[in-house]
Formats: C-alpha cells, structure tokens, sequence
C-alpha cells in the first residue's frame, strides 16, 4: 500500500544513509495514495543534520494535515518543532501522536525530551521513570534524559547512579562517560 512505502521511505529518510532513496520511495508513495506520507519522507529526507528549516516544517505540517493518521508525521513534526525552537508546539504535536497511539514508546521517549526542553523537570522526570520501567530503557538515551531531569530536581544521587548503569551499558560509547 501507500501508507506501507511511505513508511518504507520515512525509514530510509531517518537513517539518512541513502536520502534519494527515500525521495524515489516517496514518489511511489504518493502515487499509492499516500501524500501525506510522502510529504514526511521528503521533507525528513531534506533535514540536514540538526538543522531545521522553515521549509521543513511547512512541509511536515502539510503531512500531517494530508494524512492525520499518520504517527510518524506527527513524531517527525514533533521533534522538528522542538530542534527548532517551537516547543510548546512540539508538546502538542506529541500529545496528538499520543493519541493516535496511546503508549508509543517512541512518542513517549519525544515527550520527554520535550518536556526536558520545556524544564518541565518534574513532568519530565515521571515519564523518564515510567519508560526505565518499559523495554526502551535499554536505549541509552532514555536513561540520559531521565538522568537529566533528576538532576535538574536536585535528586543527584539518583541521576549519578542512573549515570553509571548507562556507562555500565555502554562502555563502548565514550559520549556517556
């Protein structure tokens, strides 16, 4: 279908290693009947690095607007607002994610970045607790963020220990030490 080739394409657009494949993917999306889908492959495929650009945006935006089912032009949309600056926006944006899919790990984990973006340390803090307690606390960036916000509540024993069962997960990766 469609919606399966754009998401095919939103796959390759993310791991940026071959964005004109997402781009030809996108195409055939569109022509599938998927134009929301499409829209977020390529503009995704066009983000550079952390930069974002008003294009972009527009772009994502108009994805979402074409397909509003679609969870991953929302996270796309979501974490392009909050890289960019737009973060009471972004949390908006998550929130309806959110509600296309109650308990997403991946909407989850943009939420709390989010919410770090935001100081909305508390907040941030509970979401970080609640997915330790799900299998993305194996993603070391979880781990981080939820280091994060308890050191911003002050709980700096707790955020040293969580620090070291990330190096401890990691050793290899000497960004965590």
């Amino acid at each position: 279908s469609g919606e399966e080739v754009g998401a095919l394409a939103m796959a390759y657009a993310a791991g940026r290693d071959d964005p004109a494949m997402a781009r030809a993917l996108a195409v055939v999306a569109r022509e599938r009947g998927a134009p929301g889908y499409a829209r977020a492959a390529e503009a995704r495929a066009g983000m550079a690095g952390d930069q974002i650009e008003g294009e972009t945006l527009t772009q994502l935006r108009q994805a979402v607007q074409e397909s509003p089912g679609a969870l991953e032009a929302h996270l796309l949309l979501a974490e392009a607002l909050n890289d960019s600056g737009h973060s009471d926006e972004a949390l908006a944006e998550i929130e309806t994610a959110l509600r296309l899919a109650p308990g997403d790990l991946r909407a989850r984990r943009v939420r709390l970045e989010i919410l770090l973006s935001l100081e909305r340390s508390a907040e941030a803090r509970a979401e970080g607790e609640a997915l330790l307690a799900t299998p993305l606390a194996r993603q070391v960036e979880v781990a981080l963020y939820s280091a994060a916000a308890a050191a911003d509540l002050g709980r700096l024993d707790q955020a040293i220990a969580e620090m070291r069962a990330v190096v401890a997960r990691s050793p290899h990766v000497p960004v965590h030490w």
